[in-house]
C-alpha cells in the first residue's frame, strides 16, 4: 500500500518536473513561476498527447503509449529550458524554501488522503460504479474514443478526459483499477491542496513583495479542507439542543422547523451523543438548500414532504464521498486556469498587439464575404430541399435550412477572424503563446467538466478587460471579444476529436419562478468565505468609496436581482406562449393544481424570500463599485503590483454564479435547478474561498479592521467541525471492518465472492468484447461485470445513458432483448439477439438468476463454449472465439 502510494507520487513528480520548464516560461509573472501547478501542467499535457495520439490512431492507449506521451512532454520541457537552465537553477536556489513548502503541502495532503481512502476504500454506492466502469473501459480501449462500457456499439458520450488521466497514471504505475480509483482521489486531493496553496501564495506575494508561506495555508483551508456550518448543526441536533417535549411527549422545535433542513427537521432519536453517529449524517452538508414544492410546508418527517432535490456540494464533501466525478477530476486544472488568468492579469498589457503581418490582397474581406454568403445560401437551400423531400413540413425544412446557413456562416466567420489576426488587420490583447496555452487549458476544462469552461473563460476575460480599462468602449469590447473568440476557437480546434462523440442533455434555459434560496440555508452553506468577504467589502466601501457613490451600490445591488427577475418572468411568458405543453408539465412537477397557483406562489415567495438575491446583489455591486474606484487610477503600469482588482473579480464572479440560479437554470433530465445550483455553487465556493483566503491574510481597513478580521475567522473554525466529525463518521472512527486497503474492489470478495472470483479471472484471461449480464436500474448492482472488467455490456445503468445522450432512443429495446436472451429456450431467438448486439460472452451469476427466473441455460450449453464455471457463476463464449 505504501509502495503504491509512493509510485503515484513519483509518477506525478516526474510529470511535473518534465513540464516545469514550460510552466516556468509561460507562467513567468507568478512569483512561484507555476511550481505549485506544474504537476497539473505535466499530467494534462501528457494526457492530451496520449488522447490525441490514440484518437488519431498514431499510438495505442497502453503503458508504452502513456510513457511515450510523458517522454514527449520531457522533450518539450528540455526545449523550453534550452538556454535558460542557469537562470532556472538560480531561481530554484533563491526560492528553495517556497518550492519546499509547496512540495510539503502536496505530499502531506496526498499522504493524508491516501490514509483516509485506505480506511474507507469501497467502490460502492452513488456514482462510483459508473466511474470505475469508465476507468476500466478506457484502460481496455486501444484507441479513442473509448467504448461506452454500458451501451455496446457506442463510444462514451461524456466529458471523460479526467478518466483518461487516471488511466494514464494507472498505466504508468501498473496498479489495478481498484487501487487506482482511490489513489486518484488521494492524488487529486493533493493537487488541489497544492494548487490552492500556490494561488494564495502568489496573490500574497504580489501584494507583499515576498512569499508568505504560513499565511498561504489559508487557501487550501478555505477551499478544500473546511466544510460548512451543517457540521455544527448536526452536533446541536445529536445533542438534542433546541428540542422540547410537547404535551404528548413528542419532541418539537421552532428553531429546527424554521431552518427546514433535510433530516434535521425531524426529532432526534436515541440519547444525546457526541460525536454525531447518525448513518451518513455528513451527506446533509451537500443538501443544505431545501426547495419545497407547492403542496405544503415541510412536516417534521422530511420523507413525507414535497422536497425537490438540490445538490450543493463543496470540495471536502466531494473528496469525503470519494466519487471521482468530472467536477472533482477537473479541480486541479480549474486552479491552473485561475493561475493563468492571474498571469494574464499581471501582464498589465494595456493595448492590442499585431500577431502577424501576413500579406493579403486589399479586397480579401469582400471576396470572403461573397464566398460566405453564396456558400451559406447554397447549403441552406440544399438542406431545406433534402428535408422537404424527406417529408418535413415548411417549418421543419426552414429550420434545417437556417441551421445550415448558420453553421457555414460561422465557419467562414472563423476563417475571416483568423485571417484578420494573421494579416494584422485586427489586434489581440494576448500574445500567441498565451492564446495557445489558454485555449489548451480552457479547452481541457470543457473536456473535463464542461460547466467550467465558460466560468473560467469569463475570469480570464475579466483580467484582460481590466488591463484595457482605459480604452474607449468600442475598442475595449473589440479586444476583449478577440481574446475570447481566439481562445474559444483554439479550444474547439485542439479538442475537436471529442466534440462529435459528445451529446448533452442540456435543453435550453428555463425560469426559476418559485424556488428562491432561503437566506439562513444560504448562510449555513457559504458562511466560511461569505462572512469575511462581506465584512471586508463593507469596510472597504465605508473607508474608500465617497458617500455620493455608495448609493450606486444600493441601486446596483437591487437592480441586478430585479433585472434577472424580469428576465425570468419574460422567459416564463415566452415558454407559455411557445410551448404550453411544457407549462402544463411544469405545473404538475411543482405539485400545483393550476398555473394560477404557480403565479401566486411565485409572487408570495419572491416577496418574502428574496433576501439571498438581495445580499448577493449587494456583494456584486460592492465589488463592481470598488473595481470602478480602482480603475480611475488610469492605465496599468508594469510596476503596479496590486492583486486587489483580481480578487474583486473573483468575488464578483462568485456573486454572479450564485445569483443566476435564483432566477434561471439549465434545462436537463432532472427537470429542476438541481444541477445548475450544484455546478455554479461549486465554482462559487472555489473563487470565494480563494478570495477569502487572500483577504484574511492582509491588513483590513479602519481602526477596528483587524478585530473584524479575527471575528471573520469564526466561521472557518465552525467549518472545521464538519471536517473532523464527518471524517470520523465516514471512516468508522478509522477502524475499518475489513482492514485497511487501497483496493476499492476487495469488498466484493466478502459481499459477492463468486462474482469477485469471476471478475479476477476475466481480467486475467479475456480479450475485449461484449458481455451480456443482467440489466436493471441506476444506482444498483447492475452493470457490475462491465464496471469491474471494462468489457462492454449491452445496457448498464439506463438513466445515466439517457442523461449522457439526451434521450432514450439509443437504448431501444435492449433491456427486453436481454431478458429474452436469458429466458428463451430457442437458440435461434437467442442467436439473433447475440448477433444484433455483437455479444461475445454471456455471464450467468447470482444476480442474473435472481433477475431472470429461471435462466434457460440449455441453449448456451449446446451452442456456446463454457469457459468458466463455479457453483454460482457460469460464463459462456461464442463458439470458436477462444480458440488459440
Amino acid at each position: 500500500m505504501i509502495g503504491q502510494t509512493l509510485g503515484w507520487w513519483v509518477a506525478s513528480t516526474v510529470a511535473g518536473l518534465a513540464a516545469f520548464p514550460l510552466a516556468w516560461r509561460i507562467l513567468h509573472r507568478l512569483p512561484d513561476r507555476g511550481w505549485g501547478l506544474t504537476r497539473a501542467v505535466g499530467l494534462l499535457l501528457s494526457g492530451y498527447l496520449l488522447w490525441m495520439g490514440a484518437s488519431a490512431g498514431i499510438v495505442r492507449n497502453n503503458a508504452a503509449g502513456a510513457t511515450g506521451a510523458l517522454a514527449l512532454v520531457a522533450l518539450a520541457g528540455l526545449a523550453a529550458g534550452w538556454g535558460h537552465w542557469n537562470e532556472i537553477g538560480r531561481w530554484l536556489s533563491a526560492n528553495r524554501r517556497m518550492v519546499l513548502a509547496e512540495e510539503v503541502v502536496l505530499a502531506a495532503a496526498f499522504g493524508l488522503w491516501a490514509f483516509v481512502r485506505a480506511n474507507n476504500p469501497e467502490i460502492i454506492a452513488t456514482e462510483k460504479p459508473m466511474e470505475l466502469a469508465f476507468l476500466n473501459a478506457i484502460l481496455r480501449s486501444p484507441q479513442f474514443p473509448p467504448s461506452d462500457p454500458w451501451l455496446s456499439g457506442y463510444a462514451i458520450s461524456y466529458y471523460y478526459f479526467g478518466y483518461v488521466l487516471l488511466a494514464m497514471l494507472t498505466q504508468w504505475t501498473g496498479v489495478t483499477a481498484g487501487v487506482a480509483f482511490n489513489l486518484g482521489s488521494a492524488l487529486w486531493f493533493g493537487l488541489t491542496a497544492a494548487g490552492t496553496y500556490s494561488l494564495t501564495l502568489n496573490l500574497l506575494a504580489v501584494h507583499d513583495g515576498r512569499p508568505r508561506l504560513w499565511a498561504s495555508l489559508l487557501g487550501p483551508a478555505l477551499v478544500l479542507l473546511v466544510g460548512n456550518a451543517a457540521g455544527l448543526l448536526e452536533i446541536f441536533h445529536s445533542l438534542h439542543l433546541f428540542w422540547s417535549p410537547g404535551p404528548d411527549g413528542t419532541l418539537t422545535s421552532g428553531f429546527w422547523q424554521a431552518l427546514n433542513l433535510q433530516y434535521l427537521a425531524r426529532p432526534p432519536s436515541g440519547p444525546p451523543v457526541f460525536p454525531p453517529n447518525r448513518h451518513w449524517w455528513w451527506w446533509q452538508g451537500a443538501r443544505v438548500i431545501n426547495d419545497i414544492n407547492l403542496t405544503s410546508a415541510c412536516p417534521p418527517d422530511f420523507l413525507e414532504c414535497s422536497h425537490v432535490e438540490v445538490i450543493d456540494e463543496f470540495p471536502f464533501f466531494s473528496f469525503l464521498l470519494a466519487d471521482n466525478h468530472p467536477h472533482v477530476l477537473a479541480l486541479p486544472f480549474v486552479l491552473l486556469a485561475v493561475g493563468f488568468a492571474l498571469q494574464v492579469y499581471l501582464s498589465r498589457r494595456s493595448g492590442g498587439l499585431r500577431l502577424s503581418n501576413l500579406r493579403l490582397p486589399e479586397s480579401w474581406p469582400t471576396g470572403l464575404a461573397v464566398a460566405a454568403i453564396a456558400s451559406s445560401l447554397l447549403v441552406g437551400l440544399a438542406r431545406g430541399a433534402i428535408a422537404t423531400s424527406g417529408g418535413a413540413d415548411f417549418a421543419g425544412a426552414l429550420t434545417k435550412a437556417l441551421q445550415g446557413i448558420f453553421l457555414v456562416g460561422a465557419g467562414w466567420a472563423v476563417v475571416g477572424a483568423a485571417l484578420a489576426l494573421a494579416s494584422g488587420r485586427w489586434e489581440s490583447p494576448l500574445e500567441v503563446p498565451e492564446i495557445l496555452f489558454g485555449a489548451w487549458v480552457l479547452g481541457a476544462l470543457a473536456f473535463l467538466n464542461t460547466w467550467d469552461f465558460p466560468i473560467y473563460l469569463a475570469l480570464l476575460l475579466a483580467g484582460v478587460g481590466w488591463n484595457l480599462r482605459h480604452l474607449e468602449l468600442r475598442r475595449w469590447a473589440a479586444l476583449v471579444a478577440v481574446a475570447g473568440g481566439a481562445i474559444g476557437l483554439g479550444a474547439v480546434l485542439l479538442y475537436f476529436p471529442w466534440l462529435p462523440t459528445f451529446a448533452s442533455q442540456a435543453g435550453g434555459i428555463l425560469p426559476n419562478l418559485v424556488f428562491p434560496t432561503r437566506l439562513p440555508q444560504f448562510l449555513i452553506f457559504f458562511a466560511t468565505s461569505l462572512v469575511p468577504l462581506s465584512i471586508w467589502l463593507a469596510l472597504r466601501v465605508f473607508a474608500d468609496v465617497p458617500k455620493e457613490n455608495r448609493r450606486g451600490i444600493l441601486l446596483w445591488g437591487l437592480g441586478l436581482p430585479l433585472a434577472l427577475l424580469v428576465v425570468s418572468w419574460v422567459l416564463g411568458l415566452g415558454v407559455l406562449l411557445a410551448a404550453p405543453e411544457q407549462v402544463d408539465a411544469a405545473v404538475r412537477s411543482l405539485s400545483a393544481s393550476s398555473l394560477r397557483d404557480v403565479v401566486q406562489a411565485a409572487l408570495v415567495r419572491r416577496a418574502g424570500g428574496s433576501w439571498t438575491a438581495i445580499l448577493v446583489g449587494l456583494i456584486a455591486a460592492a465589488a463592481l463599485v470598488l473595481l470602478l474606484q480602482e480603475g480611475r487610477q488610469g492605465a496599468p503600469r508594469e510596476s503596479d503590483s496590486r492583486p486587489g482588482p483580481f480578487v474583486l473579480c473573483l468575488i464578483g464572479l462568485g456573486a454572479l454564479l450564485v445569483m443566476v440560479p435564483e432566477f434561471l437554470y439549465l434545462k436537463d433530465s432532472f427537470g429542476s435547478r438541481m444541477n445548475t445550483v450544484f455546478k455554479f455553487y461549486y465554482a462559487a465556493w472555489l473563487v470565494w474561498g480563494l478570495a477569502g483566503a487572500y483577504l484574511l491574510a492582509i491588513p483590513w481597513p479602519g481602526k477596528r479592521g483587524q478585530g473584524w478580521a479575527a471575528l471573520s475567522m469564526i466561521p472557518l473554525a465552525v467549518g472545521f467541525l464538519y471536517t473532523g466529525t464527518a471524517l470520523w463518521n465516514k471512516t468508522s472512527g478509522f477502524q475499518p471492518g475489513l482492514g485497511r486497503s487501497l483496493d476499492g474492489t476487495l469488498h466484493l470478495a466478502t459481499d459477492s465472492p463468486a462474482d469477485y472470483a469471476a471478475i479476477q479471472w476475466i481480467n486475467a484471461s479475456l480479450p475485449n468484447g461484449v458481455v451480456a449480464e443482467a440489466v436493471g436500474g441506476s444506482y444498483s448492482q447492475y452493470g457490475r461485470i462491465s464496471a469491474h472488467t471494462g468489457l462492454v455490456t449491452v445496457l448498464g445503468w439506463d438513466f445515466h445513458e439517457i442523461q449522457w445522450r439526451g434521450d432514450a432512443a439509443p437504448l431501444g429495446s435492449r433491456a427486453s432483448d436481454i431478458e429474452r436472451l436469458y429466458l428463451t429456450r430457442e437458440w435461434e431467438e437467442a442467436r439473433t439477439i447475440l448477433d444484433q448486439y455483437g455479444i461475445d460472452f454471456v455471464y450467468i451469476g447470482p444476480l442474473e438468476r435472481g433477475t431472470y427466473s429461471p435462466v434457460q441455460t440449455r441453449k448456451f450449453d449446446i451452442y456456446m463454449e463454457k469457459i468458466y464455471e463455479t457453483d454460482d457463476v457460469v460464463l459462456y463464449a461464442r463458439a470458436g472465439l477462444m480458440a488459440p
